[in-house]
Parts: C-alpha cells; structure tokens; sequence
C-alpha cells in the first residue's frame, strides 16, 4: 500500500509594536544609538507555514485546520 502524502499550508497576518531603547539612557542617547526605533513603532508581518505529512486514512486530513491555527 503506498502512503499518501500532502501539503497544507496556512498564512497569517499579524502586526507587532516595540520599542528598542534603553530606560537608563536619555532620550537623545537612544536616537542617537536607534534612531527612529527609539520610538514606539509597529511591523506588519505574513507568515506562511507548510506542514507536509502523511493523509489519516480517517479523516482525510494532514492535520485539522483549527489545531493549526493554534
């Protein structure tokens, strides 16, 4: 009997703030060091992945989207 193998692939889309400076420095310190990182900014983000496995002969699935998700 030949396994059967498939690809799923999920994306997500999330965006993410931070800001990089060090609190014992002075203001100027930090955007001389980080420059406009030295203020609270924001990512957006595309994540993609790929799960390649076997078929469940019972469900017909790789793995439930929803776990994926998770």
């Amino acid at each position: 009997m030949v396994e059967r193998i498939a690809l799923i692939t999920c994306e997500f889309w999330f965006e993410a703030s931070h800001v990089l400076a060090r609190e014992d420095w002075s203001d100027e310190q930090n955007d001389r060091v980080f420059g406009p990182c030295a203020r609270l900014h924001g990512h957006s983000y595309h994540l993609k992945v790929t799960l390649r496995g076997a078929i469940d002969a019972a469900t017909g699935m790789v793995i439930n989207f929803n776990d994926m998700k998770k």
